[in-house]
């Protein structure tokens, strides 16, 4: 699916790809394994596999990377570049193993779904960052096409945000939250409340007309754009006042989480396992308390 001049949507709704410029173009996001298969058929006319100069890894969770290895199959001309901090995570092999573990239940849930096009990609022990891409850094990828990239803290130390002046795009990952439904997204601030939302206040100082997250939605629209962050700052709030609330009642880590959990485990959040959502309500947990002893 075109999205603007330049940009190519690959992949499915659960686990968006794109594709910026067009030779050499570059591959935002690295997605699952499942989404491989797909992407290897939209490749046959979206993009030439051979004028791909680069896959970008915007943040080291294992929804933006298990895709690589097969990718890179795709697309072999290709070098993988990410933040620093990226590199780390991916040349840790047990934490590697572990993003694989929970790859192969998205796998299963899209089976479910119908969505499983193929064979999934490839399991790697470790994956190697070939470029490292600095906060401000600007990618020149001809006839006219600049994208800029910028370090977004707050869902991830490693996560970075695209950004295309010529159509007024921002490729955000997940800086903003994940969308549950069209109108409720669960917010992820995995590294830190605060700079989740210095992130998102950074974001709706950028004039943009489509807003291309990794997951679920394309906001489309200067006005709707700015509602969305407004939305994800009025969301990821309403979490961490829960938590405060349900700690001023006695109820401790575990208890809050599962709170949350029964909250926000629906929807568009159901491709991924139990097991995981609940870790990430945990984390939102004590993420939302430290800024309790901050104050």
């Amino acid at each position: 699916m075109r999205l603007a001049d330049h940009v190519t949507v690959l992949g499915n709704r659960h686990f968006y790809l794109y594709a910026v410029g067009s030779g050499p173009a570059v591959i935002l996001e690295g997605g699952v394994s499942a989404v491989v298969p797909a992407v290897a058929k939209q490749a046959e006319t979206a993009v030439s596999p051979g004028e791909v100069g680069h896959l970008v890894v915007m943040h080291a969770h294992f929804d933006h990377v298990c895709g690589i290895p097969g990718l890179r199959k795709i697309f072999p001309n290709a070098r993988v570049a990410g933040s620093a901090e990226a590199g780390k995570v991916l040349r840790r092999s047990k934490i590697v193993a572990r993003f694989f573990r929970e790859d192969a239940a998205v796998t299963g849930a899209m089976r479910e779904q119908g969505l499983l096009e193929g064979p999934p990609g490839p399991a790697a022990e470790t994956m190697e960052i070939d470029r490292e891409i600095n906060d401000g850094e600007k990618w020149d990828l001809g006839q006219g096409v600049t994208l800029y990239f910028y370090h977004a803290p707050g869902h991830s130390p490693c996560s970075i945000m695209a950004y295309l002046p010529g159509g007024e795009v921002l490729f955000s990952s997940d800086s903003a939250g994940f969308p549950i439904s069209d109108n409720r997204l669960f917010p992820i601030f995995f590294a830190g409340y605060g700079d989740y939302l210095k992130t998102i206040d950074r974001m709706r100082e950028l004039p943009v007309q489509i807003l291309a997250g990794a997951h679920e939605q394309i906001v489309r629209g200067r006005e709707q754009v700015r509602r969305f962050l407004d939305l994800a700052r009025a969301e990821a709030e309403r979490l961490r006042e829960t938590v405060v609330d349900a700690r001023r009642r006695g109820l401790d880590v575990q208890a809050t989480a599962g709170l949350l959990f029964e909250q926000y485990y629906t929807g568009n959040l159901l491709i991924y396992s139990e097991q995981n959502i609940r870790l990430c309500c945990e984390i939102l947990t004590r993420r939302s308390l430290e800024t309790e002893c901050v104050s």
